[in-house]
């Protein structure tokens, strides 16, 4: 019976798993503040808005995203912030555009300790320039990202961010093995009388 019962929960345990989600931007048009449009998706963002410059090399056409207020030249001090409703391990987001300002991604835990960041520099202007940062830390509840420097007169956007949530059994799954593991125990009491 107990071998019966780890089998059933190690089935059930290894249903769980991570789904990614994949926010392109391009169901929106230009010049839309961004806020909780993918709430249903489980995250929000603050200081982002939609631009059309996800036709440059790395972005997905048509649209990306920029700084609400900096435009396209978001700093350390005041970067794009996207915050999930739930905690996540796993995110990536490609700067399109990067140049010698680079781009700079972050996340943190709930209490804003910093659980990982990553950067990366373009050259020059960085025309045709875009780099994918991918981050993993357990425990993520929120992400900033935007120029590492202001030194040039260079601007980035951002495409495709990418974060996968945890998928749990759904109630009705577990009543189904509540429902087993009883017929399971009944069976096996009637079998030993």
């Amino acid at each position: 019976m107990k071998k019966i019962v780890c089998l059933l929960l190690m089935f059930w345990v290894g249903s769980v798993s991570a789904i990614p989600i994949t926010i392109d931007f391009d169901d929106l048009g230009s010049g839309v503040v961004v806020g909780d449009h993918y709430a249903d998706l489980g995250v929000t963002f603050a200081n982002a808005v939609t631009n059309s410059y996800g036709t440059l090399p790395g972005g997905s056409d048509p649209t990306s995203i920029s700084h609400t207020g900096l435009g396209y030249q978001p700093t350390p001090a005041n970067p794009i912030e996207a915050f999930f409703s739930s905690t996540i391990d796993t995110v990536s987001l490609t700067g399109v555009d990067v140049g010698g300002n680079g781009f700079m991604l972050s996340a943190f835990a709930a209490d804003n300790t910093l659980l990982a960041t990553d950067e990366v520099f373009g050259t020059g202007a960085g025309v045709g320039e875009f780099f994918t940062l991918s981050l993993f830390a357990q425990g993520i509840s929120y992400i900033q990202f935007s120029q590492v420097t202001t030194g040039y007169g260079d601007g980035v956007v951002f495409d495709n961010l990418v974060f996968d949530t945890v998928s749990v059994a759904e109630p009705s799954s577990i009543l189904l093995l509540c429902i087993g593991l009883i017929s399971l125990g009944i069976t096996r009491r009637k079998l030993q009388h």
